[in-house]
Order: C-alpha cells, then structure tokens, then sequence
C-alpha cells in the first residue's frame, strides 16, 4: 500500500471516528425524548391509564431504553475499531493523533461513555422500579 493509499485511508478513517464520536450525542437526545415522550404519558394522561396500559408503557419504556444501550455500545464498539486503525496507519505516516489516544489507562475509561453508560442504567432501574412498585405510579 503507497502513503498516498494510506493517507486516504487515514482521512476515511478520520472521518468515521468523527462521526461514530457524534453519534452518541445523537443516540443520547434520541433516548432522552423518546423517554420524556413515555414519561409524559404515563404519568399525566387525563383520564388516568388503565393498569394494563401502565404496565405496556412501563415494559416498552425498558425495552427502549436496553435497545438504546445496546445501539450505543455497537457505535462505541465502532468508534474503537477506527481509533485502533487510525493508531496503526500512523506509525507509517509519522503522525500521532489517534496513536496517544490509544493509551491503556485514557481509552479504556473515557468519561463521556461512562456517563452514557450511567445514564443508561440509572434509566434501567428506573423502568424495573416502575414495573415493580406499580401501586404507586
């Protein structure tokens, strides 16, 4: 492969982890109002829902918010794979963009993702509390 094949893998490359890192921020608006959607009719529709009603909103507010996570770990799982790419094709480009990026300790923990993922879980229990004290809701 020439430097120039190279060069334009890199930008390709580039250009995917740009959006694969935008993407989460898509994902997480999409999340939030789909999520504010269900909340708003579960907790101030006028006649009051039947328990029945309750109970599939509850379910479908659980299985959005699992669907959603899973949706964000395979962008972030695609995120990484370019980083890594990028990482590799600049030690033949002499460049060290992604390369740094790449260190064990910064990479594995990045506080953005970890927020999503706490997000996500916080919003998993909130359904399965929601389920479970029904009476209340």
């Amino acid at each position: 492969m020439s430097n120039n094949e190279r060069l334009t893998e890199y930008k390709d490359i580039s250009d995917n982890v740009r959006h694969y890192g935008n993407i989460h921020f898509v994902q997480l608006t999409i999340l939030i109002t789909i999520t504010a959607g269900i909340l708003a009719l579960l907790f101030t529709s006028n006649p009051p829902l039947s328990i029945y009603v309750k109970n599939v909103i509850q379910y479908a507010g659980l299985i959005v918010t699992i669907l959603f996570y899973i949706i964000i770990e395979s962008s972030l799982y695609l995120w990484k794979y370019f980083v890594k790419r990028a990482a590799e094709l600049e030690k033949t480009l002499a460049y060290e963009q992604y390369s740094k990026l790449t260190d064990k300790r910064i990479f594995k923990y990045r506080p953005g993702t970890c927020g999503i993922r706490i997000f996500c879980f916080i919003l998993i229990v909130f359904w399965i509390f929601t389920i479970c004290c029904d009476q209340q809701f």
